[in-house]
């Protein structure tokens, strides 16, 4: 007669360790792939393909932070499949955490962090070189950075040359709940300062003008400001908040591992728009660049369309110049671009 299984005694804490993680690594790979498809497949809204013209320091930018992305992806799904693995092979490998998935939070942060900072650089263009934001953003950084780096270092150590993670009972302790909750937060309130201060800055340039089309288009770059931060800080502060209430469970990582891909579609998503916010009917190789762009771009006159010119309105950050058979951009690195209107 067969000797009867013995019952898992951590069969109780599955749903909230595996199905967190399970339906997290989904998700961020579901935004990893609309993330390859922004950067370089083709379409409306796709960056190589129909902005051949940026410069080379954006696009380097773009492909850094994709490249970053994909590193954290990898790590999430080889830290998420070695767990549930292990778990099959040793029932008590559930209270062990893989490094992988520690790993993965430093990569998180490697790309919100740059991703901040390209939205705040377009604040202190747009704010008339103004370095409160930029001195804001690095202090919060340098703390994010920083946290993340003491949050990867304390919880692997290595065991006869094998790195290896701490124990999932030991990442509930006050160190690492206080230090993720700390992180997330100051994630989340950047965030939506960026949504306020780029939002401001647009009103503002949108009650200096009159004329219909450019108030249209700071329409369009008052929705992309508010979106931009809005679906990032909330996830944070869902992550914040579920470690906050379920501090001893993975709750908080179904919102907390797919960050690092909505940064990185947020910023890919305010740079493939950049034809709609101008309303165009079809995307053609557009060289304008809302931020970061070459400072050798040329500004030569005769570049520029003279024939019928009227300048439509001046802002801090755009020069619209309209004709009846063209429409020429001055974007802040005073690289300009044409294009032919029906």
């Amino acid at each position: 007669m067969s000797e009867p299984v013995a019952a898992n005694p951590f069969a109780s804490i599955y749903g909230t360790i595996f199905g967190p993680l399970f339906f997290s690594t989904l998700m961020s790979t579901g935004l990893y792939g609309v993330a390859c498809m922004q950067t370089a497949h083709s379409g409306r809204f796709y960056y190589y393909v129909h902005y051949p013209n940026d410069s080379l320091r954006m696009k380097s930018f773009v492909a850094a932070m994709w490249s970053f992305n994909t590193i954290h992806v990898a790590l999430t799904i080889a830290g998420v499949y070695k767990y549930i693995m292990a778990t099959l092979v040793n029932p008590a490998a559930v209270l062990v955490e893989i490094p992988e998935l520690a790993i993965q939070i430093l990569s998180a942060a490697t790309i919100s962090m740059p991703t901040q900072g390209f939205f705040v650089y377009r604040i202190y263009i747009f704010s008339g070189k103004n370095i409160v934001a930029p001195i804001l953003w690095s202090i919060q950084m340098i703390y994010q950075f920083v946290a993340a780096i003491l949050w990867v270092a304390k919880s692997l150590h290595t065991v006869d040359g094998t790195v290896q993670a701490v124990g999932f009972t030991e990442l509930t302790d006050s160190f690492f709940t206080n230090l993720t909750i700390s992180s997330l937060a100051l994630a989340a309130g950047v965030d939506i300062l960026i949504a306020i201060a780029m939002t401001f800055l647009l009103f503002q340039s949108r009650s200096a003008t009159g004329f219909a089309s450019t108030v249209h288009i700071l329409q369009r770059l008052i929705m992309f400001a508010v979106n931009t931060g809005i679906w990032t800080a909330t996830f944070a502060l869902l992550a914040s908040i579920m470690l906050h209430v379920f501090p001893s469970n993975l709750i908080y990582v179904l919102f907390g591992i797919p960050l690092g891909s909505i940064y990185c579609n947020t910023l890919l998503a305010n740079l493939n728009a950049r034809s709609y916010i101008r309303g165009d009917p079809v995307v053609d190789n557009i060289g304008a660049e809302l931020a970061m762009g070459s400072p050798g771009a040329s500004s030569d006159p005769k570049t520029m369309i003279q024939s019928g010119d009227i300048k439509f309105a001046s802002s801090p950050f755009m020069n619209i110049r309209k004709t009846t058979e063209a429409i020429t951009f001055t974007d802040m690195d005073r690289s300009q671009t044409t294009q032919n209107t029906v």
